[in-house]
């Protein structure tokens, strides 16, 4: 069996197109190398968990509101 095919000029003449785009995104995106500039890839963080010790004595506390409610749902 023999598959034989054409493509369209306007194929091919837009992939030029395409490949003209690319590569001056790729040269204009090259970042040059700065003796004075130093990259990372990554952000400095230090992965510690945050314990923070917070003092809530009200938390502690019962609400006179709270206990109100209470009366009228348990009588």
């Amino acid at each position: 069996m023999l598959l034989a095919g054409c493509a369209s000029e306007d194929y091919h003449a837009n992939l030029k197109a395409n490949d003209a785009i690319h590569q001056e995104i790729t040269q204009l995106s090259t970042v040059p190398e700065i003796s004075k500039v130093s990259h990372i890839t990554k952000p400095p963080i230090a992965i510690v968990p945050i314990e923070e010790k917070l003092e809530q004595r009200y938390l502690d506390e019962p609400s006179p509101l709270m206990s109100l409610i209470c009366r009228f749902l348990w009588f």
